[in-house]
């Protein structure tokens, strides 16, 4: 999963949308599961405890990331395109028409907020207390977290695609009238915008220990800014436009660019490399594990993190329009087919259907098991050579079963499986 900041989930992993995520990653993929929702699927997907969440035209849906069960379905009365945000319970998503909505994920709404917006696709950002989002209403929003009071906002000059990003006292943020925002975060006020030469659909990424914030524009440049003042530290050329939000990691910048992917010293904007994939558009790269996640047209992309070579790509006919997600060890895109897509490591796919089974079987069964006896938790240790380990709780499992003591027994919680490393 991705690097939690406190009780969530949400665009780019955390509020500074620095993109790099924790766990494994294996080098091959193959097809775990797929799920027809009926519906073209609009959002990019977001994991947390055991379940992929997007946005399905009308409807927020989550599924259990090991079976692809539905778990969760709520409907919106409206398309979605932004990622989803999972916050302490609750689920903050903005509809294209500009509505904001607050979820608790036990399917009842708690509050909204309406702007004048439509074709909305800015991704709201929690950060201590309040919830932050971009508008086609030309603004920056701040509202309240627990009860989507208007806090404060800000007018840019155009229409806001950008998802904000979020450090300390300031809100970073992109408008497609060509300038990178920064804003006081407590009372809306500017601190300092910068001109990018292009109108600014790339969420900024920040990076406390050094300073500074990078961002993408259609200017075809990446630009590295400072956190505090705004001035120009480096810009790199790229062949195409940077709509792609930038990921950080280890002192190393990767985005989508065009049809490249590249990676550029943090430090000074030397390029690294760069690999032709696929046109990339809006879709950002997600670092772990030595690798870089990302989805482009019509294909999937694992890339090596040091030499930019390709390590896996699922070419199938199906045309993912979502960014990709990772989450539990596993790949996770939607379509414009109306399927939503697992993909996990190729060597363990005879082994998490057998765990599926196995879970199909507990759920099929959960009344005989009901009337056994309470909770009992199993730890399965040493899965391959990786020692991964799957924790599953069955709850209300049968006191006396005689396969446990010789057979490796996986059952859900709520339909709901988990890591543990």
């Amino acid at each position: 999963t991705y690097a939690q900041y406190g009780d969530g989930n949400m665009f780019r992993g955390d509020p500074t949308h620095k993109g790099v995520a924790t766990g494994t990653m294996a080098d091959d993929f193959a097809l775990l599961w797929k799920y027809d929702t009926d519906h073209p699927v609009t959002s990019s997907p977001v994991v947390w405890e055991g379940v992929v969440y997007i946005g399905v035209r009308e409807y927020i849906q989550g599924f259990n990331t090991m079976t692809g069960e539905l778990e969760f379905s709520y409907e919106t009365n409206n398309e979605m395109s932004s990622t989803p945000t999972i916050w302490d319970g609750y689920l903050y998503a903005l509809l294209e028409d500009g509505e904001l909505v607050c979820i608790e994920l036990e399917d009842d709404r708690q509050w909204t907020f309406q702007t004048d917006g439509y074709g909305e696709t800015s991704s709201p950002t929690v950060y201590a207390g309040y919830v932050y989002f971009g508008s086609t209403t030309n603004k920056v929003y701040c509202l309240d977290v627990e009860t989507g009071t208007l806090i404060w906002e800000f007018t840019t000059g155009d229409k806001v695609y950008s998802s904000p990003a979020v450090l300390g006292q300031h809100v970073y943020i992109g408008s497609t009238d060509g300038n990178v925002y920064c804003i006081d975060a407590t009372n809306g006020d500017l601190v300092w915008e910068y001109a990018t030469g292009g109108p600014v659909y790339s969420s900024p990424s920040v990076v406390l220990s050094s300073g500074r914030v990078y961002v993408g524009s259609r200017s075809n440049k990446l630009f590295c800014l400072d956190t505090d003042t705004g001035n120009l530290i480096w810009q790199y050329t790229t062949i195409g436009d940077v709509d792609s939000s930038p990921s950080i990691s280890e002192r190393k910048v990767y985005v989508g660019g065009g049809s490249y992917v590249y990676c550029i010293n943090a430090d000074d904007g030397v390029l690294i490399w760069d690999e032709s994939v696929s046109t990339v558009g809006l879709s950002s790269p997600t670092v772990i594990d030595g690798k870089v996640i990302i989805s482009a047209n019509r294909k999937i992309f694992s890339l090596d993190k040091n030499t930019g070579s390709k390590l896996w790509e699922d070419s199938t006919a199906y045309d993912p329009v979502t960014g990709a997600a990772v989450g539990d060890g596993l790949v996770f895109v939607g379509s414009d087919d109306n399927y939503v897509y697992a993909f996990c490591d190729v060597s363990k796919l005879d082994l998490f259907r057998m765990f599926y089974e196995l879970a199909e079987s507990a759920r099929v069964n959960s009344d005989y098991l009901r009337s056994r006896i309470g909770d009992l938790q199993i730890e399965i240790n040493a899965l391959e050579a990786e020692n991964l380990l799957l924790r599953a709780d069955l709850n209300e499992l049968a006191d006396s079963i005689p396969v446990l003591s010789s057979t490796p027994v996986v059952a859900l919680k709520r339909g709901r499986w988990g890591h543990i490393s």
